[in-house]
């Protein structure tokens, strides 16, 4: 998946542990509840940064310290990245340091199980269990070829939730009501997106070039042509970014 699916997701957990518990007993306000569980979210792909020395696909991709899907596509890398927010929320204060690493721990651990139905090309998985390794090579799990780097629909689904619990939240008055409508609506989500992966599937056997030509004709199947093509812009404004930075 990519930072902003990963990121609608983030927005999508603290909506629901904001509506199932008392967020002055975890310690952080409704405000930062976001922060956290989207920066936290979104965290792991951090190492996409190497992309501006390489490009995406050819970042140092046998380098796991320096590459994306590397290190902090792993357990041990979600703990380094929990510890530094918590470090950062203790130079500001040291109240709700156990929440806050729940949160972002949880998160990180949400995001690398996003990342495993992506397809087997150039990374072939990622190092969940690093240090671990098998014949000498880091020992990478998922490359399922379910779903592509991107998937439109998902990033449609989160945003339309998004988009609906924020007209909740502002119009439905009653506290149970609301909250029950919420929940409901992105537990729904959730399994809609799973019934899709679980009926995807990314065409790994072919070349990337053919593949991905294929996985975006299976977009336009699944969804309105506008909303692929509106999409479709926004990736390439993304890239001309990328590739101008480098």
């Amino acid at each position: 998946m990519t930072p902003l699916e990963h990121g609608l997701i983030g927005i999508s957990l603290a909506s629901v542990t904001e509506n199932l518990f008392d967020t002055k007993k975890l310690g952080v306000s409704k405000k930062s509840i976001y922060w956290y569980f989207v920066l936290s979210s979104m965290a792991p792909d951090i190492d996409s940064i190497s992309a501006l020395k390489q490009g995406y696909y050819n970042n140092l991709i046998n380098n796991i310290f320096l590459s994306h899907r590397g290190i902090t596509h792993s357990i041990f890398g979600v703990i380094i990245l929990s510890l530094l927010f918590i470090m950062f929320k203790y130079l500001k204060d040291k109240k709700s340091i156990k929440t806050i690493f729940s949160i972002t721990f949880i998160c990180g651990i949400i995001h690398l199980l996003c990342d495993l139905p992506n397809p087997s090309h150039f990374w072939n998985g990622i190092p969940v269990f690093f240090p671990m390794r098998v014949n000498g090579e880091w020992y990478r799990i998922g490359g399922w070829n379910k779903i592509g780097w991107y998937d439109y629909f998902i990033m449609y689904i989160l945003f339309g939730v998004v988009f609906i619990d924020l007209f909740f939240k502002r119009f439905l008055l009653k506290d149970n009501t609301r909250r029950i409508l919420i929940l409901s609506l992105h537990f729904l989500s959730y399994v809609v997106i799973i019934i899709h992966i679980i009926n995807s599937r990314y065409n790994a056997e072919a070349d990337f070039y053919t593949a991905e030509e294929t996985w975006l004709a299976y977009q336009y199947d699944i969804l309105p042509d506008f909303l692929v093509d509106f999409a479709e812009s926004i990736k390439y404004q993304i890239i001309k970014l990328i590739l101008f930075l480098r």
